[in-house]
């Protein structure tokens, strides 16, 4: 590392996690209170739900900010280490986020040049680009994208892009692998079978920038394993489980088997999915 301090990349969205914490506390404090002052059962039971509903989301918020993003810094260090076979040129981070994947891919494949992909901020609709409303959210901003690469002595190298994950703007077959960091579940649309477009197509346009027998390597999530109730907020869980495709390790590697390439390694832990693919010769 050549800057000072340490790179950050959890999602710091401290204000939003105070929220989402402290109104169902509050809310719940206060219906346990008047069921047990008006001796409605209930009500108190309500309450107590809404506070152990709050405790959990409290947890989650935690692992969020200062516990997962450590995982997930181990775990894209082994798995660039792992599809590593000297050096490459160009190396292409779809939802590069706060550049943990982008950092760490690039010192293992010692890769050249790094196009970090992302949608760091609100673009204007002439451009054409779908905006992430959970961007802001997160506090996915290239301001802090840049200290992390900069701390990690990576400026030279990483190149900051904004676009939308389904229209790259990037040459045809110029990147030697392409990574992709909890992106395809959030390429969803109200449905199935439009979720199931939106992400084959952007997994063709991202099969386009790959050279011939380059490496995709994906990671997401799965509707599976405690870790996602905890660090997501858990009224959203159940509803994203109940309204979307229920997205298992076979979903995610049918979908990119149909977007021609081949899964030769795929790994779960506790509900996150990583999936290395080679790009299949057109048919």
């Amino acid at each position: 590392m050549t800057g000072g301090g340490r790179p950050r990349y959890g999602y710091y969205a401290l204000p939003l996690y105070v929220v989402v914490c402290a109104v169902p506390a509050i809310v719940g404090l206060c219906a346990w209170w008047a069921g047990r002052h008006v001796g409605v059962v209930w009500l108190s039971g309500a309450g107590i739900g809404l506070c152990a509903c709050a405790g959990l989301q409290a947890v989650g918020c935690w692992l969020g900010v200062y516990v997962l993003p450590e995982g997930r810094v181990t775990r894209a260090r082994r798995i660039a280490t792992s599809v590593a076979d000297g050096p490459m040129d160009c190396l292409v981070d779809i939802g590069a986020g706060r550049g943990v994947l982008s950092v760490e891919f690039a010192k293992a494949l010692d890769a050249r040049r790094v196009i970090a992909v992302d949608l760091w901020t609100r673009p204007a609709r002439s451009q054409g680009v779908d905006y992430d409303r959970s961007a802001p959210v997160f506090a996915h901003t290239a301001a802090h994208t840049r200290r992390n690469v900069g701390i990690e002595g990576m400026s030279d190298r990483v190149h900051l892009v904004t676009t939308d994950a389904t229209r790259l703007g990037i040459r045809s077959e110029s990147a030697d692998v392409v990574t992709a960091g909890d992106v395809l579940f959030h390429l969803h649309e109200g449905g199935r079978r439009r979720s199931d477009e939106r992400r084959l197509m952007a997994l063709h346009e991202w099969r386009r920038v790959l050279r011939p027998g380059g490496r995709l390597v994906v990671f997401d999530l799965t509707h599976t394993g405690w870790t996602n109730v905890l660090a997501w907020t858990p009224a959203g869980y159940f509803a994203s489980r109940w309204l979307s495709t229920r997205l298992t390790p076979a979903y995610w590697v049918a979908l990119l088997t149909a977007a021609g390439f081949d899964v030769d390694r795929r790994e779960e832990r506790r509900g996150n999915l990583v999936l290395v693919a080679r790009k299949l010769p057109e048919q």
